[in-house]
């Protein structure tokens, strides 16, 4: 085996093994969390659902690639390749709707107390179980088509659609992949601008706070929302910086029309980066807010 073919299954082994364990770590908390308390906690569930997703994220990702990398290749078919594909589309999309639910939910919190501000937090915490839940119908509506044309590879020769380093999605017509391609980036453009605009609501909240704060004894001393906040907007960061990353090569590759076995990979280990690394941050800060009520 090449020093490169180990040194990405290493990446692809940290990635998968210890992104997946981080993660369901976080889950086993949270639903022991909320089987425990008898009150609800909107920010359990959500972070619940981020870490859920990660973890069938960086499996669907991950373990295919790990496969290939050790030439076990028989195990993809067609069905499969158009399953695995499917589940790490709706998952990554879910992980990033999810975040951006965080950031709104937290932007809310911390919020003054006015009487819109208290009415909106009271609306989201009731209707947050329907929140997810249409996201993850509209999320599956939107990557169906992904599963129709899938398709079993052994080379690299054609530029595809979506190609995951085991298998690869050939567009049907120029006019089918063009659809795809503007509806899923407008929507996760959206949902970025959407997060970055309450990190920047929460950021000037932050500030106010922080002046408050010298006028107190303790001036160091932060409330619970104010770190959880602090986390949030770190999420926000660290998914904007590996999506730019991810963003260029895509770009790179489109452009030149290179679709090279080490540039799919470079993009597997991006698109992997923010669910392997944010479980960290999660745990780092121990977000919590105060239980809604």
């Amino acid at each position: 085996m090449l020093k490169s073919e180990v040194f990405k299954m290493i990446l692809f082994s940290f990635q998968t093994i210890f992104g997946s364990i981080w993660n369901l770590l976080i889950w086993l908390v949270n639903i022991y969390s909320m089987v425990k308390d008898l009150s609800f906690n909107p920010l359990v569930l959500i972070v619940s659902h981020l870490a859920f997703a990660n973890i069938l994220s960086l499996l669907s990702r991950g373990l295919p690639r790990l496969m290939r990398i050790f030439v076990v290749s028989d195990f993809v078919n067609e069905t499969t390749c158009a399953v695995i594909i499917y589940i790490y589309r709706i998952t990554r999309a879910h992980s990033i709707t999810t975040t951006c639910t965080l950031t709104v939910y937290q932007m809310v919190t911390i919020s003054p107390s006015t009487s819109l501000w208290i009415h909106l937090k009271a609306a989201i915490t009731l209707h947050i179980k329907h929140i997810i839940a249409i996201l993850c119908l509209i999320e599956m509506a939107i990557y169906f088509p992904v599963i129709l044309p899938s398709k079993y590879e052994n080379t690299t020769a054609s530029f595809v659609a979506l190609n995951t380093g085991f298998c690869q999605t050939p567009p049907t017509s120029l006019h089918h992949t063009a659809v795809y391609l503007v509806i899923s980036s407008v929507c996760e453009f959206l949902i970025v601008i959407l997060m970055m605009f309450s990190s920047g609501y929460i950021l000037l909240i932050l500030r106010k706070h922080s002046k408050q704060m010298k006028y107190f004894r303790f001036p160091s001393r932060i409330s619970a929302d104010a770190k959880a906040a602090k986390s949030v907007i770190q999420l926000l960061a660290l998914y904007i910086i590996f999506f730019l990353l991810d963003i260029a090569c895509m770009i790179y590759g489109a452009v030149s029309q290179e679709l090279s076995v080490d540039l799919t990979d470079i993009r597997i280990i991006l698109s992997s980066c923010y669910a392997s690394f944010s479980p960290f941050i999660i745990m780092r800060y121990r977000i919590k807010v105060t239980k809604p009520g």
